[in-house]
């Protein structure tokens, strides 16, 4: 990422857009783009071509055309604008025309803005009608959009007020948190209108966003100093850590011989009672789950038959005197476990006394934030977790992990007296609840997977990911699947770098000291009572750690065991 400055701000350019906006260590805004978005909600890929620049000391200009492509196709043409000025200010616009026909749910800007800096920071929108409406940053993740119907928009951090300005269009702020991504979105067009939206050929989008900073900012230094992990004296436990099931369940012995070095807790079985063939595809699960040496935890899919189905799991699970971890309890027709079928986990707790039930969605946290239900019957409440909702690059991989802690914190704060799952946590999503069309709501193995999961950037982030879980007080987590393009070792039981670190670390005490790294997008790490640790680093450079009066030197994507 490129560094570029408008006077004493820094901000990154990277791919057309601009990141992490500073002033000094500080970051005022993650991100400035723009996308286009089809009706299932897909970001369009996009190439950009005949770029210009001119870079100063302490100002610049980027201008550059863009093309959006769908199925190897040119469907719209952009032409971008960005300048930098010297007393800080930073003016982003567009001019765009669709190439073809087409659906689209979203063309335009979004400007995303840091938790860190932000979180219950007071806020103005002003509005359309010229009115402006004083309110603050929410802190639990906010389940409806905090801030609507916006022209401009000022907040406050670091104790001065910054101000957007927006031009082309509607905007609003939505909780980017509620899909485990860390930052808050300002984007247009307003989520209150109809989409998807048809754009004939020739239809042409123009949009400009202003940032201007205060007059006199309070001075800071650039240097971000050395990157240490400070640690606290408090005790904090790793969750319990399983493993879902591949796509082809059966396992290898040499498959079964890795996963059962690993130390892993649990083995995830989805289960649809009563549809095809599900009694012969549950007992291979269980064969697995025997050979792993792992105990199943089962995800119940039930229909508007439910009633029939947990009587058929039932008599199933006691005929072959089944023991059951934990049982999540999800209905296909609705995005969280419909009250009716949370209400039957007393009964089964009758069959099942030594097994775990709870309730939640398959989908993201949002779907869990929106749709509280009554949990008195059940243990637990679970959702699923993955970093690539709305971009998808390594740096976004990385910044999105501080998110699974805010998540878990929201999920305690709205069910207090439950334990908090999170199933599954994968590098993409499993699921596309937002499709238009029902058919595109189950994804693709091709669109599930993606080619990191066999780098070492899986393993490291995997550790972060642990390790803000950690912090948060998840009670239970599973990663991925046990082997394929999908798993943690390969499809001939070769371990990838996530299946190695998850068996390093799982040989480790379970309870850790808690901590924090000053710069926690570049590097991590574990300390353990005993002045034992685990470090890494998130970055392809080098990196420099400091950590209990030691010092590690981090190769790209390396980890450190001490």
């Amino acid at each position: 990422m490129e560094r570029l400055r408008a006077g004493q701000w820094q901000v990154g350019y990277e791919n057309g857009f601009l990141r992490h906006l500073q002033l000094g260590s500080h970051e005022i805004l993650r991100m400035i783009y723009f996308a286009l978005r089809d009706e299932n909600w897909t970001t369009l890929d996009k190439q950009i071509q005949n770029e210009e620049r001119t870079i100063g000391p302490d100002s610049f200009r980027i201008a550059y055309d863009c093309v959006n492509t769908k199925n190897g196709m040119p469907v719209f043409q952009w032409h971008a604008v960005l300048e930098g000025r010297r007393d800080g200010s930073i003016t982003f616009e567009i001019a765009g025309e669709a190439l073809a026909d087409q659906l689209k749910n979203r063309a335009g800007f979004c400007v995303l803005h840091p938790p860190d800096t932000t979180l219950g920071q007071l806020a103005e929108a002003l509005h359309t009608n010229g009115d402006t409406t004083r309110s603050a940053f929410p802190v639990n993740v906010d389940p409806v959009n905090p801030f609507k119907d916006m022209k401009g928009f000022r907040w406050q951090t670091l104790g001065d007020w910054y101000t957007l300005a927006f031009e082309g269009d509607v905007f609003e702020t939505e909780d980017q948190r509620n899909w485990t991504d860390a930052s808050f979105k300002t984007f247009c067009t307003p989520s209150t209108l109809p989409f998807p939206v048809a754009l004939k050929k020739g239809d042409r989008v123009h949009q400009k966003v202003t940032f201007t900073p205060p007059a006199a900012a309070a001075p800071t230094v650039d240097d971000e100093g050395p990157i240490r992990i400070i640690v606290n004296k408090d005790l904090v436990a790793l969750p319990e850590i399983g493993v879902g099931a591949a796509t082809n369940v059966q396992v290898s012995p040499a498959i079964g011989r890795v996963i059962r070095e690993m130390g892993l807790s649990h083995f995830r079985i989805d289960v649809r009672p009563l549809g095809h063939d599900w009694v012969t595809a549950f007992s291979e699960a269980c064969v697995a789950a025997s050979e792993l040496q792992l105990a199943p935890e089962v995800v119940l899919h039930l229909s508007a038959d439910y009633k029939l189905e947990l009587d058929a799991f039932t008599q199933l699970c006691l005929q072959n005197r089944l023991t059951l971890k934990r049982v999540l309890l999800l209905g296909d027709a609705a995005a969280v476990t419909p009250q009716a079928i949370i209400d039957h986990a007393a009964s089964l707790k009758t069959y099942f006394p030594k097994t775990h039930f709870g309730a939640g969605t398959n989908y993201n946290f949002q779907q869990l934030n929106q749709g509280s239900f009554d949990a008195t019957a059940v243990d637990f409440v679970s959702f699923a977790a993955h970093p690539q909702e709305h971009a998808f690059d390594d740096l976004t991989l990385i910044e999105n992990l501080g998110a699974q802690e805010d998540v878990v914190f929201s999920a305690q704060a709205l069910y207090p007296d439950r334990a908090v799952n999170i199933s599954p946590i994968t590098l993409r999503k499993q699921f596309n609840p937002y499709a238009s069309d029902p058919k595109n709501r189950v994804m693709s193995e091709t669109d599930r997977t993606d080619p990191r999961q066999s780098t070492p950037l899986c393993a490291v982030w995997t550790l972060g990911s642990i390790k803000h879980l950690s912090e948060a007080g998840a009670s239970a987590v599973t990663y991925f699947q046990t082997h394929g393009p999908q798993g943690i070792v390969s499809a001939d039981g070769t371990p990838y770098p996530v299946g190695d670190a998850l068996r390093k670390l799982l040989a480790l005490p379970r309870n850790v000291l808690s901590s924090y790294s000053t710069q926690p997008l570049k590097a991590d790490g574990f300390v353990f009572e005993g002045n034992r640790i685990v470090v890494w680093n998130y970055t392809a450079e080098e990196q420099t750690v400091h950590v209990n009066n030691r010092t590690v030197l981090l190769k790209p994507y390396a980890i450190h065991w001490d």
